[in-house]
């Protein structure tokens, strides 16, 4: 089993994501780019980003 661990969280982030929480967002850039289901903001999850540069694999 793969080992996971969490870092804190950086309280000034969370007071961010706590206010975008019901935030609106579009579901289309314009009439010819639009998400197939529209967006929300989900808060609250346990989550992680990675570095846009990473080669990953998965």
């Amino acid at each position: 089993m793969e080992e996971v661990f969490w870092l804190p969280v950086e309280p000034k982030w969370l007071s961010i994501a706590t206010q975008l929480q019901d935030l609106k967002v579009q579901q289309c850039l314009n009439e010819t780019y639009c998400l197939p289901e529209p967006p929300k903001v989900v808060h609250g999850l346990r989550a992680s980003t990675a570095d846009i540069y990473v080669n990953n694999a998965a």
